[in-house]
């Protein structure tokens, strides 16, 4: 599965750490759970994690599922950050 993240930033901001957590198991644990450290420029960054999870639904229980997608640097909210892309 990719998740593609559309980060806009005002002004060039580095060392930013991008982190995208969810799509809940059926014990209550996040399938997908991974960070980078990104340099962003000004304007619009796309940003894409790659994860695999369970086709089946074994761990994962049909319905909706979220994503959440945190952009911190130096424990600051820099930027904001919408879903592009999600699909598997």
């Amino acid at each position: 599965m990719n998740i593609s993240l559309v980060l806009y930033a005002q002004r060039e901001i580095n060392n930013v750490s991008v982190s995208v957590k969810g799509m809940k198991s059926r014990a209550g644990s996040n399938l997908i759970s991974l960070s980078r450290s990104v340099n962003l420029s000004a304007g619009e960054n796309e940003i894409t994690f790659e994860s695999r999870v369970p086709s089946c639904g074994c761990a994962v229980a049909y319905g909706n599922k979220f994503i959440n997608a945190t952009v911190v640097r130096r424990q600051n909210f820099e930027c904001n950050a919408r879903l592009r892309n999600y699909a598997s």
